[in-house]
């Protein structure tokens, strides 16, 4: 399996429905993320039971899944991915907890970060782009400029996170992203499927201009 995590990340949680998660998993973004919080009423157990019913649903379709936060939840459910932030298990310790066929992204706010995260290991970084409501209302967001000065200077590719729609979607490719992540703009479409697929062609369509 191709191990890039460049393209459209879909985040999705336990409260999607299975309809909407199948028009997602047609669409082939190049990661599904997995978001659960222990918050939201379901125990660590629910949330690992969800997992592993997850990787199995993507098992085969060429879709990287990845895990938020919960390192050994990811390693246990066998993800692709496990995905923290900064409040979470720090880079170094990651790196060391993940399984050998395993990669992971962390989540930075400054350029000093994200050179932490690349020395730690990280095969990607994600840049809160703008404010979402829909995932993490209380995310620290940097904007477009620190976006691109972080992708000027890292050998790893920044993913871009946060109130991303079709509208705005070629503008934070401009700002030196390798892609971003959705939840809201696909999750709430009328046509999942077809907004995945308008998602793509917009990341395909600029890196076929670069």
């Amino acid at each position: 399996m191709q191990r890039s995590v460049e393209g459209l990340h879909v985040i999705v949680n336990s409260q999607v429905p299975p309809y909407i998660l199948d028009q997602i998993i047609l669409g082939k973004p190049a990661v599904i993320q997995f978001r659960e919080k222990v918050q939201n009423g379901l125990s660590l157990e629910e949330i690992a039971e969800q997992a592993s019913k997850m990787q199995q649903r993507l098992a085969g379709s060429g879709i990287l899944f990845a895990v938020n936060d919960h390192v050994q939840l990811a390693v246990a459910s066998r993800a692709d991915i496990v995905h923290v932030g900064q409040s979470d298990m720090s880079g170094n310790k990651v790196a060391k907890r993940v399984t050998p066929d395993m990669i992971f992204g962390v989540s930075v706010d400054t350029i000093d970060q994200a050179f932490e995260a690349q020395k730690n290991g990280a095969s990607y970084v994600g840049v809160a782009y703008e404010n979402s409501k829909f995932t993490k209302p209380d995310v620290k967001v940097v904007g477009p400029k620190v976006l691109q000065d972080i992708s000027q200077v890292i050998d790893i590719p920044v993913i871009a996170i946060g109130g991303i729609t079709l509208s705005n979607a070629a503008r934070v490719m401009n700002h030196g992203s390798r892609g971003f992540a959705v939840a809201g703009e696909v999750i709430r479409s009328s046509d999942p499927y077809k907004c995945v697929l308008a998602l793509k062609q917009i990341i395909y369509q600029y890196k076929k201009s670069r």
